[in-house]
């Protein structure tokens, strides 16, 4: 007799079990046992014409992991022994929002700048999330919408907090009460990247018109360029680690493998003394 299964099989996936036995008459039982000792039946087949029979195992979602055996017996013309290994099923990323907050200017030109902050974090430890699209919607006291804008970030790797802020700068009038954010993922991958790591962060005023003013720099740890397009996007805390609002800029140019860029991004919108402490991110763009 011969026996022939796959080497492993993902937690809720299926398995096929085949054997081909002479005689084509002998009829077949197929069980697999797991590691921990219960075995299962999955029945038995017999194919006179050509003496190749088949079961297909379909695992739970929960089958224990590690080694199961598969036994096929075919009374007289014999017995076969086997194994598949049944590894984790992968979590697919999910991308929820931590905590947001904002602070709003008014523009004595007319309108207002509202400046925002998104803690983003994917908890899946096996997938990273890809093209994530970022919708905020700024609502008044009656939530009704003032404005809407959308960003969207190239990836957020596997187990991974982003931080994610922008300013908007709004011609109509009104106060923003809350922030109504959707968060949409394009694609999960099971591939293993970092983000570009940020270092040297502080924020100040700016010495001519005092507004807030948040610096860095970050260095492109990947084997193409960094683009020029990656956001550099920061949330700032306040002293009770609340996020009082966030901001956007972007490279000067790309930057090479292993090189490093210095930033300066404006928060106009949030008093300077609010200001406790920051958090950047720089998206994962390469060209």
């Amino acid at each position: 007799m011969r026996l022939s299964v796959p080497s492993q099989v993902t937690q809720g996936a299926a398995a096929r079990i085949a054997a081909r036995v002479s005689p084509r008459s002998s009829t077949c039982v197929a069980s697999v046992r797991s590691p921990s000792g219960p075995k299962t039946t999955l029945g038995s087949r017999r194919n006179q014409t050509t003496g190749a029979v088949s079961w297909l195992w379909r695992t739970s979602t929960s089958a224990a992991l590690g080694r199961w055996t598969v036994t096929v017996s075919c009374g007289a013309a014999g017995r076969a022994k086997a194994s598949i290994v049944v590894v984790k099923r992968p979590v697919p990323a999910a991308v929820t929002l931590q905590r947001s907050g904002f602070s709003q200017r008014l523009d004595p030109a007319g309108g207002s700048e509202v400046d925002y902050g998104l803690v983003l974090r994917n908890a899946s430890s096996d997938e990273a999330a890809l093209t994530v699209s970022v919708t905020v919607s700024f609502l008044d006291a009656a939530n009704a919408i003032i404005k809407t804008e959308s960003n969207e970030i190239a990836g957020i790797p596997k187990a991974t907090t982003y931080y994610f802020g922008d300013d908007v700068f709004m011609d109509a009038p009104g106060t923003v009460a809350r922030l109504e954010t959707t968060l949409q993922i394009g694609d999960s991958s099971s591939s293993n990247f970092a983000l570009p790591p940020v270092s040297n962060l502080r924020t100040f005023a700016d010495p001519q018109f005092g507004q807030l003013r948040i610096d860095g720099e970050f260095s492109n740890p990947y084997t193409n360029p960094l683009a020029d397009t990656a956001a550099i996007t920061a949330v700032v805390f306040g002293a009770a680690g609340n996020v009082v609002g966030g901001s956007m800029a972007f490279p000067d140019a790309a930057t090479p493998p292993g090189g490093r860029q210095g930033f300066e991004l404006a928060a106009d919108a949030i008093p300077v003394p609010e200001a406790g402490s920051v958090q950047v991110s720089v998206e994962p763009l390469v060209s």
